[in-house]
């Protein structure tokens, strides 16, 4: 018993002692300690972004080499009528015979070279193999009405046209009707009969302007080697405006070289399209429109007025000497007794010898181009022509009294 007793008190203690009958202490919560906030950084300045370089200009395509096939001569079944273009290497015969005298008044290599490095001749005659031919009719200044070509078959002026003889295989191929065509990129062309070409190896056909070569495709029905001259058209003067300074321009989609000239191409309009601009550019026997960058076309320039000076001369007739002379329209043939040409103005000879039968001056046939910019061939010697008219036809001229003579130079 003692010892339950004991036992219980002891609980009782321990009971007592642990949970008591005092009310409990609320614990203090743990302050928070809050940090310190740095000061804010500003926003950087927004940097601008870095210039995007232009694009660098787009280069243009260069002109192609085109390739060229040799051009042939007229075959013996073509008729020939009207003018033809004569290369300017092809002999011409004093007759129609192939051991007969000819002259010869430059030289070339390959003729596919050449383009247009020919002569417009008239044709009199087609004789086989054979063409009778002489240079077209001159007008009032002394040109040529057929003047496609970069040259011209001349003589001296006391004397008329000269007539000769070439073979068909020396007549260049031309264009014979006239042919427009204009293009996807805005190009377009003329082309008059007269044209010289040279065949492509691609078949088609390279003009020749003078102002730039343009490759056509033509129709088999327009090239030819005889053409009829077309009514000589009247230049319309124009005030110009624009110059073209470019090496080569667009033309039926593809790139074309101009011409080297002493002075850029000249237009009153051009027409815009897009970043390129249409120019006109216009020759004796066609014209194109051709397209060029904007910064290839500029406003024209007037030259300034240079220097001026004139030159003077005035002669009076010597009419105190006796002469022998050969009037206008003296017919004047060759050793071979083809007539040649006529004497244009009077012309004097030497007093004809006791039993002389005929009287014989000398000239010469030449090249020569209404073109400042006109190729440069290899002339040859050999043009010299002896020329004959029956001692009968000569006139003299008693002696007469002396006039007097004078002459002027001026400068300004």
């Amino acid at each position: 018993m003692y010892v339950l007793r004991f036992s219980t008190i002891a609980v009782a203690i321990v009971l007592v002692g642990c949970g008591g009958s005092s009310a409990p202490v609320a614990e203090e919560p743990a302050p928070v300690v809050v940090a310190a906030r740095p000061a804010p950084t500003p926003a950087p300045e927004p940097v601008p972004p870095a210039p995007v370089p232009p694009p660098p200009p787009a280069e243009k395509p260069a002109a192609p080499v085109l390739e060229r096939a040799e051009p042939q001569g007229a075959p013996l079944s073509a008729p020939l009528a009207g003018s033809v273009l004569v290369w300017v290497d092809a002999p011409f015969y004093l007759a129609a015979m192939e051991d007969a005298p000819r002259l010869q008044l430059a030289k070339l290599d390959a003729r596919k070279d050449h383009v247009a490095e020919a002569v417009p001749m008239r044709v009199v005659a087609a004789k086989g193999a054979f063409v009778e031919v002489e240079p077209p009719f001159l007008d009032g200044a002394q040109n040529d009405v057929t003047n496609c070509a970069w040259f011209h078959l001349r003589s001296q002026f006391d004397v008329e046209r000269l007539r000769l003889f070439v073979k068909r295989e020396d007549l260049a191929p031309v264009v014979t009707t006239k042919f427009t065509a204009s293009y996807p990129d805005g190009s377009k062309i003329e082309v008059l009969p007269g044209a010289p070409i040279v065949p492509l190896a691609d078949g088609r056909s390279l003009v020749g302007f003078t102002f730039a070569w343009l490759p056509v495709v033509l129709p088999a029905a327009s090239i030819g080697h005889a053409y009829l001259t077309p009514p000589k058209e009247t230049w319309e003067t124009f005030e110009p405006k624009f110059a073209l300074h470019a090496k080569d321009v667009g033309f039926a989609e593809t790139r074309v070289p101009l011409r080297i000239w002493l002075m850029a191409p000249l237009a009153a309009t051009v027409e815009p399209k897009g970043a390129q601009v249409g120019f006109p550019l216009s020759g004796p026997c066609g014209s194109a429109t051709v397209l060029a960058a904007k910064a290839e076309v500029r406003a024209y320039e007037a030259p300034g007025p240079g220097p001026s000076g004139g030159v003077g001369f005035g002669f009076g007739g010597v009419l105190g000497v006796e002469r022998w002379y050969l009037a206008a329209g003296t017919a004047l043939a060759a050793e071979t007794g083809h007539v040649v040409t006529k004497v244009r103005r009077e012309i004097n000879v030497p007093k004809p010898a006791a039993g002389a039968k005929e009287v014989c001056i000398e000239r010469s046939a030449f090249l020569s181009s209404p073109y400042l910019g006109a190729p440069k061939v290899d002339r040859v010697e050999g043009g010299k022509l002896r020329l004959c008219a029956p001692t009968r036809v000569v006139k003299h001229e008693a002696a007469k009294r002396f006039l007097g003579g004078g002459a002027r130079l001026e400068a300004r």
